[in-house]
């Protein structure tokens, strides 16, 4: 494991070569877990092709069949994962796959779908509490408001941002100081 680990503050701190090396010998010395981990290396490094056969984790498959503008595959593996958490009780990663289904839409242009995948994910996270709904409300509102920017309806993302501040003030959520980014 110890190899494995090393792989991974490797690929953290963005060495990637020394982290797919050390990764490669991990699967030599018969870490059957530095498989995904090579997947990952793979596909941060841009070489999908060669990561796919190598991803199991449902997300991580979608997000890399996503950049092979495999959207089709990416919305099924992100289905598929989503049903699995929802089936196990695992609302917070159901509500993270509905945001990477929004953030493919983002890239597709879909304003529409993305927002209402971050409006799933936000009812789905309420189910967690609401430290996890406030991040995943954060970060589906910040992806609206990517969309609004993305088509040039600029006036609807700055009244998005005052309408996000007042509900801000008036809540006084925790970590509210996201309002201002």
């Amino acid at each position: 494991n110890a190899l494995d680990s090393l792989a991974e503050g490797l690929l953290a701190a963005g060495d990637l070569p020394q982290a797919l090396d050390i990764a490669k010998r991990a699967l030599s010395a018969g870490q059957d877990s530095a498989r995904e981990g090579i997947g990952l290396i793979l596909a941060a490094s841009g070489r999908y092709d060669q990561a796919m056969p190598m991803l199991t984790d449902g997300a991580t498959r979608a997000f890399a069949l996503a950049r092979l503008g495999r959207y089709r595959n990416a919305d099924l593996a992100i289905e598929t994962a989503r049903a699995e958490a929802m089936s196990n009780g695992a609302w917070e990663w159901a509500a993270l796959l509905d945001l990477l289904r929004a953030l493919v839409a983002l890239e597709r242009h879909d304003c529409a779908r993305a927002r209402r995948q971050a409006a799933l994910a936000e009812v789905t996270s309420a189910k967690e509490g609401v430290s996890i709904r406030n991040r995943v409300t954060v970060f589906g509102r910040l992806l609206a408001g990517a969309c609004d920017a993305r088509v040039a309806a600029l006036a609807d993302a700055r009244a998005q941002r005052e309408r996000e501040r007042s509900v801000a003030r008036l809540r006084a959520l925790p970590g509210g100081w996201w309002v201002l980014a």
